[in-house]
């Protein structure tokens, strides 16, 4: 069975993991007794997947593959990696990729230049 986490930045620009509580935007880390109010928008569920450095990849990092910069995906009740957000653009299935070929580089709140530069790509 998948781990179901979230990440979400807090107001002191802290990233914080554990269950997310939607009506008052907060995260309850699993090593804690105290709720911490994220931006809602920020807000992005765990895949379940590691990337090459053993690191989480949660919706809404940017990961390398291929050689290309993709934005990570929920959508439809699986996860994606898409080069670009246009619309029609392919879109790899996170789960059918290995974790040798998968490395996040960052995300789409604290590095939205990464994917800035690719836009044209599809």
């Amino acid at each position: 069975m998948r781990e179901i986490e979230f990440r979400g930045k807090a107001s002191n620009g802290e990233w914080v993991c554990g269950g997310y509580v939607q009506k008052e935007n907060a995260i309850c880390p699993t090593t804690a007794s105290v709720k911490i109010y994220v931006d809602p928008n920020t807000v992005g569920q765990y895949t379940g997947l590691r990337d090459i450095g053993g690191v989480k990849i949660f919706e809404g990092d940017i990961a390398l593959y291929d050689g290309k910069k993709h934005e990570v995906l929920f959508d439809d009740g699986s996860f994606f990696l898409n080069p670009s957000k246009k619309a029609g653009c392919f879109l790899v299935l996170l789960g059918n990729l290995g974790q040798e070929e998968v490395s996040v580089i960052g995300n789409i709140h604290d590095n939205p230049e990464l994917l800035e530069a690719q836009n044209d790509v599809c």
